[in-house]
């Protein structure tokens, strides 16, 4: 099934095969034109049984917006191919309603700029597997934004390749996990090129029985002088019962480098909702309210589009309301 595609801008939309027909787009689906490819990014990329292909052309600017609400069956593709020198933002919904595994890939020619935004709000019973990979060219620069707020289990594999050099890559996620949801995320970046530059901020809120696992690891080679790299990541439970690991991981083989992470985990905190409720707001508004500016905090640093960043801060409280109704 083809997503609902919007493009506004100079950028075409074209099937995962006409794609593989191209020679250049082919060697960036395939991974033909990445010497030394890590494990997990060319088995990211195989397999595909059908796609849709996204080629925004160099130079150019545009804004697309994807929905995808019900899968196929089997497995398929979502790419993003940015031409030379373009700037794009990106706003990708997913709402799928039963099992299903989804590749997404993210290819950032020299100087490309893109703004991606993703939300995974499925059916509430859904499983879904999504693996994602994105490279990224020389002085390209990536934003993006992942937020996990519905579906029964979700387990996602992400790698970033900066094998480029002076490439930047920001990376945020934002996820609500209730009831006896599970959320699994594996996120990988790694840095083969001078001079690259990355950031992961990562903020969980657990509530009910849910259950977040991370694993959040930064690899930067010998080969990768005077990169930059930090991974800060943030979990607040908001019930006894609710289990949140997170596990940041840095393997640094160059001494040229500046990397470091941090991890948190707090309940909520009795002064902060003392301060509130000293003030007349009820109890389960108090704690909707922290929950809120535990999650907005990570939104407002991403800067992303303004339509993009609406949309998903209508489902996150939502949520929130869901689990914290007003009294």
């Amino acid at each position: 099934m083809k997503p609902e595609t919007t493009i506004e801008g100079n950028a075409r939309l074209l099937t995962y095969h006409e794609a593989l027909e191209d020679t250049a787009l082919g060697k960036i689906l395939s991974a033909e034109d990445v010497k030394n490819a890590p494990e997990g990014y060319r088995s990211a990329l195989a397999g595909m049984e059908e796609g849709t292909v996204i080629v925004v052309e160099p130079h150019a600017r545009a804004k697309i917006t994807v929905e995808r609400k019900s899968p196929p069956g089997r497995a398929f593709g979502t790419f993003f191919i940015f031409g030379e020198n373009s700037h794009s933002t990106v706003f990708y919904r997913t709402a799928l309603q039963e099992s299903t595994r989804e590749c997404r890939g993210i290819f950032l020619s020299k100087l490309a700029v893109a703004h991606c935004c993703f939300l995974q709000a499925d059916n509430e019973k859904a499983l879904s597997t999504v693996g994602l990979v994105a490279r990224l060219g020389e002085c390209s620069q990536l934003k993006f934004l992942n937020s996990n707020i519905g579906g029964n289990e979700k387990r996602d594999a992400f790698l970033f390749l900066q094998d480029r050099r002076a490439s930047r890559c920001e990376h945020f996620e934002a996820g609500l996990a209730r009831q006896g949801q599970k959320f699994f995320l594996d996120s990988d970046h790694l840095h083969t090129a001078p001079d690259t530059y990355s950031r992961s901020v990562f903020k969980y809120a657990t509530a009910g029985n849910s259950q977040v696992n991370v694993d959040g690891k930064v690899t930067i080679e010998q080969a990768a002088p005077g990169s930059d790299t930090h991974l800060l990541a943030k979990s607040l439970l908001l019930s006894e019962n609710s289990i949140s690991k997170v596990i940041p991981m840095l393997f640094v083989r160059n001494s040229d480098v500046a990397a470091g992470h941090g991890s948190s985990m707090t309940p909520l905190q009795d002064e902060e909702l003392f301060y509130l409720r000293s003030r007349g707001i009820g109890e389960s508004e108090s704690k909707l309210l922290v929950l809120q500016g535990f999650l907005r905090d990570l939104i407002s640093r991403s800067e992303m589009d303004a339509g993009a960043l609406g949309t998903l801060e209508a489902e996150l409280e939502k949520d929130a309301h869901s689990i914290f109704p007003r009294d």
